[in-house]
């Protein structure tokens, strides 16, 4: 039941401001901007066993490039929304070990992209020189996985994997939205959940499921979504009658996963799961503000 709470929420908050938009529908004070940012993150991903061990660790830099439509700096209260889009690339070092025990070190390459849609209300002056936003968001997520071929300590070669992920998540949160002089703050904080995930894994196995891998399979699994957190600080250059110019966004975004069912190959009748999973991600983007009114 618990996994369904946050999409609910999402639905209602949707809702809600739907009907207090057309409530303030003479405010003509939206001024929606595009924005283009560019920037750098840098991720870690975890997999632990069920005592808490770690089986394997991913950490590096990726690159992104990011779009969007929003209206968040508006000066008045009422129907906020923020629609953005982005993609990364980049390459992480990877320490785990074989299907065996044996530890591994390698590279693990990762590009993908999400799309998200976000939409709340904005109380104005709640607090003295701060409005509130009650905010939610929807999006999806998608990424390639590709560790790479390496070796052990003794020589032994070791065959890579590849890992496709689609994430349907929410956010429920708040923001706060603050102007002092020429600059405009608007941060933003909260819960994020995935309430659907599909991995296409890729693995080579024995085709006894004992020996030495020989046979690539693959594997559809749905590791189980959970509770994490993310804030995002966003600074803007706003001009004199309020239209942004250049801003600056840091960041901390993750995901958390609980371990999957097992799922058996098509080819050789062998077992796999995903492992309790949490990714972090820390970024800072740099970019540009096209005013449309």
């Amino acid at each position: 039941m618990t996994s369904k709470v946050v999409p609910v929420a999402v639905a209602c908050i949707f809702g809600v401001c739907m009907f207090k938009q057309q409530a303030i529908a003479a405010d003509s004070q939206l001024k929606p901007a595009i924005g283009v940012r560019a920037g750098s993150e840098y991720s870690t991903w975890r997999e632990a066993d069920q005592s808490g061990g770690t089986l394997l660790r991913e950490s590096g830099p990726r690159g992104i490039f990011s779009l969007s439509l929003d209206n968040l700096n508006r000066g008045t209260a009422g129907l906020v929304y923020n629609l953005t889009a982005n993609g990364y690339i980049g390459d992480e070092h990877y320490e785990g070990q074989t299907q065996t025990g044996i530890p591994i070190t390698s590279n693990t390459g990762y590009l993908g992209g999400t799309a998200e849609i976000a939409g709340g209300y904005r109380f104005e002056d709640v607090m003295p020189a701060f409005d509130i936003d009650l905010m939610a968001a929807m999006g999806v997520d998608k990424w390639r996985r590709k560790i790479s071929d390496t070796h052990t300590d003794t020589g032994v070669f070791v065959s890579g994997s590849e890992e496709n992920y689609r994430i349907f998540y929410a956010r429920l949160g708040l923001g706060l939205h603050h102007v002092i002089s020429n600059w405009s703050h608007n941060v933003q904080f909260g819960a994020k959940r995935p309430f659907s995930t599909r991995e296409e894994a890729s693995l080579f196995v024995s085709q006894d499921c004992n020996a030495a891998p020989s046979v690539l399979e693959s594997f559809v699994l749905h590791p189980k979504g959970s509770e994490s957190f993310y804030l995002k600080w966003q600074i803007n250059r706003v001009s004199n009658n309020n239209q942004r110019k250049y801003s600056m966004i840091f960041y901390y975004d993750s995901y958390q996963f609980n371990m999957s069912d097992t799922a058996y190959g098509g080819i050789t009748g062998c077992a796999a799961h995903q492992p309790d999973s949490h990714q972090n991600v820390f970024g800072a983007q740099f970019g540009y503000y096209f005013n449309l009114f």
